[in-house]
């Protein structure tokens, strides 16, 4: 008659069990060495593996960051009831955004711009401020701040293919203002036109909740003369 063996390991006690036979079995002192000995080597291998997966993956991936100032400067620059050691963080908090931009520039690693959308404060229609921000903080040209947030991101992101820039074949995505946003970013925050994949809207107009953009444009100043 067959039987199904189950095997539990109970402190230094292995028991078998089946439907009729119950057996103990003491392992001895070197045998529970070596049971400990054999934990202890298929962790470090499995530690080993997952390293060296990690780094073969990672080895086909360029190094990328996506900056996000915007999140953290409402707690700067808001009390909203936060105590000196929040405020104190949230000082640290966007200086190690400021450095990680700026460093990874400095050493040629991609860097795209994104907003957090989902933090306090943040919307869906403020990316410009981003580039504001990119553009006066990290002290890059605003040049350089609109390509991070078209064909860099979309590279980053593996569409530049589809759009990013215009070109021929890319889906028709870009907007027009009334004034030069290499000269001042701020006038991206009202455009006159809208592409987006060949659909035209004129002079598009967002629902805004009027006490946060009070808000977003008090910080806006601090920073800018600051």
């Amino acid at each position: 008659m067959s039987q199904t063996l189950l095997l539990t390991f109970i402190s230094n006690r292995i028991t078998m069990c089946s439907k009729k036979v119950f057996i103990y079995y003491i392992l001895s002192k070197k045998e529970v060495l070596i049971l400990k000995l054999y934990r202890k080597i298929t962790l470090i291998l499995f530690v080993i593996f997952t390293i060296f997966l990690f780094v073969f993956i990672i080895s086909f991936v360029d190094p990328t960051l996506i900056t996000t100032i915007s999140p953290a400067l409402p707690f700067v620059f808001l009390d909203e009831d936060l105590t000196e050691v929040e405020k104190e963080n949230s000082k640290i908090v966007l200086k190690g955004i400021i450095d990680c931009a700026k460093t990874c520039l400095e050493n040629n690693i991609k860097v795209g711009l994104g907003t957090d959308t989902a933090c306090p404060y943040i919307t869906h229609y403020d990316m410009w401020r981003e580039l504001v921000y990119f553009s006066h903080i990290i002290g890059v040209s605003k040049k350089y701040a609109i390509y991070t947030a078209t064909l860099n991101n979309a590279e980053i992101l593996g569409i530049d293919h589809l759009t990013g820039s215009i070109e021929i074949g890319k889906s028709a995505d870009f907007i027009v203002v009334d004034d030069d946003p290499t000269i001042d970013l701020k006038t991206i925050r009202y455009p006159y036109m809208v592409g987006f994949r060949g659909r035209i809207f004129k002079k598009p107009r967002v629902k805004k909740n009027k006490n946060v953009e009070e808000k977003l444009d008090y910080i806006m100043e601090e920073v800018l003369t600051n």
